[in-house]
């Protein structure tokens, strides 16, 4: 066989085969994100169920499903020498109603520090059937008109 063939025979078969693309697959559209609002927290089927549901800054906005008689308690980051505190704003729905004040602990330090934050807690109770929206806000008592630097909100089915 001719020698110059066999390098062009060579080189096609290296250039139609070697550089093929390799079939990449499709993307895929990413799934839809389920929106807060629309995620519902059993916490009944948690373990540990007659425990209180705690809730933080990051369940902003979960629906949570809790029997007749549980506990919620919130607790939420904060710095009352700033002169923000957290207060309920509403609880829609009777349903479920707050137990006590929100009480603030600072934060555990090994001394002492002036202007240091801490933890706003409060707790609700689960007390009939229904549904309830409740609202916290961080805000300054004397600014009325002025929107919260933050905001909780979190609805409860009781069962």
């Amino acid at each position: 066989m001719n020698r110059p063939l066999l390098v062009t025979v060579g080189c096609s078969f290296l250039l139609l085969f070697g550089c093929r693309k390799e079939a990449q697959p499709k993307p895929q559209p990413p799934a839809p994100a389920a929106t807060e609002s629309a995620q519902i927290v059993d916490t009944d089927d948690l373990p540990g169920a007659a425990r209180p549901v705690t809730l933080s800054q990051a369940d902003n906005g979960k629906h949570i499903a809790v029997r007749v008689g549980r506990k919620i308690v919130v607790t939420l980051d904060g710095n009352p020498t700033t002169g923000y505190a957290w207060v309920t704003a509403s609880v829609e729905g009777d349903s479920v109603r707050q137990v006590g004040k929100v009480e603030y602990q600072p934060d555990q330090q090994d001394e002492p520090r002036i202007g240091g934050g801490g933890k706003f807690t409060v707790t609700f109770e689960a007390v009939r059937a229904g549904d309830a929206r409740v609202t916290l806000e961080y805000r300054r008592p004397w600014e009325k008109d002025e929107p919260p630097a933050e905001t909780l909100k979190f609805a409860a089915e009781v069962r």
